[in-house]
Parts: structure tokens; C-alpha cells; sequence
């Protein structure tokens, strides 16, 4: 593995830690080794990633141990701790056969794209606490960090007559191209746009997240900027934004349709954008303490 994709898997455990349980086999070991659920948890929070590999069929498994020597296995598809034992913390693995542990594709590219099941639990959440239903989304890929918009009376285009939202997020990567004729570089977002230089053209990727958002620049919003650390919380961020404006309307329609909530202060209007952005402020907090 390389070091970005050790740190990308040591990343992706740690935000997903409120999933993880034990499977069948886990506690067989862990009633032998008087291990508990809570050590093996403990283990993927503060270790380090060992290895990863795909040699069980249809998952992928990473070893982490931490300080103390405690090492689970943990599956990135279920997430479910498949077993766990004990390492001295100082071994260096000298004697180790690493041939089965070289990795040969690309680790992140593999795992980085967001589950169907994960993107629905996080608007399933979203929704109940907003108290709204009978509504649909649609989640797409995007150029920009996020993109969104809320169709409070359905959209004709989208073929949907019930409340409807579209949410756009942007890959783990940005993609440009570059050319160059020896007396000066051209970028573009698109190769094709290139081609007119007849010269090589490099493709050139950088990480888009962590990613700063400007909300809407309105009263206690003005000059504020926010980070967004993962692909998940940008779709957190983007999501809680517009299902707000769902019970925006909900609230003026009928409000036995969505939860009796304040409104934030500052918010003017029936679909107000300072309403909107601290909610989503305040959903992207209550993300992240629920996954520390």
C-alpha cells in the first residue's frame, strides 16, 4: 500500500466506527483471548493499518493494531470485525512473507465511492429529524464540491410530482489536463480541449477534500467559510441544505407534515437561505460527534 492509501482506509474506519459490529467468528476469538467488542472498536479508532487485502471473495479486509498490540480485522464492506488477536506492538514483521499483502490495484479508487445503503442512511436520517416524508432524491455525481436544489412541488423534467431534491457531490479527486508547447502550459478541464495544441497532454489529479464552502453571504454568514473533510460530509452538508427547504414548505402548506422546529435567527422569507445554511451547519456538527 502507499501512504495515501494507508492514510485513505485509516480514514474511512475511523468515519464509519458507529457501524462496525462483531461477526459470529469475532466472538468465538474474543471470548478465548478475553477481548470485548469495545477493545476491538478501540483498536480501529487509535491504531495504525497494517495490511489490506481482497483475498476473501466480493470484501476487502484491513488489519489495524494499535499501541497495545490489540489487532482486529475489520471488513470495509459489512463492517463487521471479522476477528481479533494479540501482537507484541514492537514485532517488525521481519520473518513476514509480504507477497500476499502487495497491493495491486488502486486501494482508493476501489473504496472511495459512497455506498447506496450509507447515502440512504444518512437521508433517512436527515429527514427524521426534519419529520418529512413522501419525498424523493436523486444523487448524482458533480465537477463543483456540491451542488444542489430543492423542487418544493415536484419537477416536471425529473418525471415527479411529490416534493423532490437533487443532490449533486463532487468525486474524491479533481482532474485537469495539461499541454505544453515549450514556451507556455495550458489547463483544461477537458482533454478534448486540448487537442488543438498538438502536443502531449498529461492528466493532472489533485485530492478535492478536505474542501472549503462559502454558505450564502448573508447577515451572520458574511465572511464565513466552511471544511468539509470527506465526500460523506459534503453530502451530510448538501443534503441537510436542501431537505430544510422540503420542510420549508411543509411548514407552510401543513405543518403536521414536518417536525414543529424553530427557525434560526436572522431568517427572513418562506424558503430562506440563512434558514437553510445554519441547519446545514448544524447537521454537519452533529455528524461528526456522532462518529468520533
Amino acid at each position: 500500500m502507499t501512504r495515501e492509501e494507508r492514510a485513505f482506509v485509516h480514514g474511512l474506519i475511523r468515519s464509519r466506527l458507529e457501524r462496525v459490529t462483531g461477526a459470529p467468528h469475532f466472538y468465538d476469538r474474543a471470548t478465548e483471548r478475553t477481548f470485548t467488542l469495545s477493545d476491538a472498536v478501540r483498536t480501529l479508532r487509535c491504531g495504525l493499518v497494517v495490511e489490506v487485502h481482497n483475498n476473501t471473495p466480493g470484501d476487502i479486509r484491513a488489519l489495524v493494531r494499535d499501541s497495545l498490540g490489540t489487532c482486529a480485522v475489520v471488513s470495509l464492506r459489512s463492517w463487521q470485525i471479522v476477528t481479533v488477536y494479540y501482537n507484541a506492538p514492537e514485532d517488525p514483521h521481519n520473518t513476514l512473507d509480504w507477497t500476499p499483502y502487495r497491493w495491486r490495484t488502486n486501494l482508493v479508487e476501489l473504496v472511495k465511492e459512497l455506498p447506496d445503503a450509507e447515502v440512504r442512511s444518512v437521508i433517512e436520517w436527515i429527514a427524521s429529524d426534519l419529520g418529512i416524508s413522501a419525498f424523493d432524491i436523486e444523487c448524482r455525481s458533480s465537477s463543483a464540491t456540491i451542488v444542489g436544489r430543492a423542487y418544493t412541488q415536484g419537477s416536471a423534467y425529473h418525471s415527479s410530482s411529490r416534493p423532490f431534491a437533487v443532490l449533486r457531490v463532487g468525486s474524491e479527486t479533481v482532474d485537469r489536463w495539461q499541454a505544453s508547447d515549450g514556451f507556455g502550459i495550458a489547463w483544461a478541464s477537458r482533454r478534448s480541449f486540448l487537442l488543438k495544441w498538438k502536443t502531449p497532454i498529461a492528466k493532472v489529479s489533485t485530492h478535492r477534500f478536505p474542501a472549503t464552502i462559502t454558505p450564502y453571504q448573508y447577515a451572520h454568514h458574511k465572511g464565513k467559510r466552511y471544511a468539509l473533510c470527506t465526500r460523506l460530509e459534503a453530502l451530510v452538508y448538501i443534503t441537510a441544505h436542501e431537505l430544510r427547504h422540503l420542510w420549508q414548505a411543509a411548514q407552510s402548506s401543513d405543518k403536521r407534515k414536518s417536525a414543529n422546529l424553530p427557525r434560526y435567527f436572522g431568517s427572513r422569507g418562506k424558503f430562506s437561505e440563512i434558514d437553510t445554511e445554519s441547519y446545514a451547519i448544524h447537521m454537519l456538527r452533529a455528524w461528526r460527534k456522532r462518529i468520533a
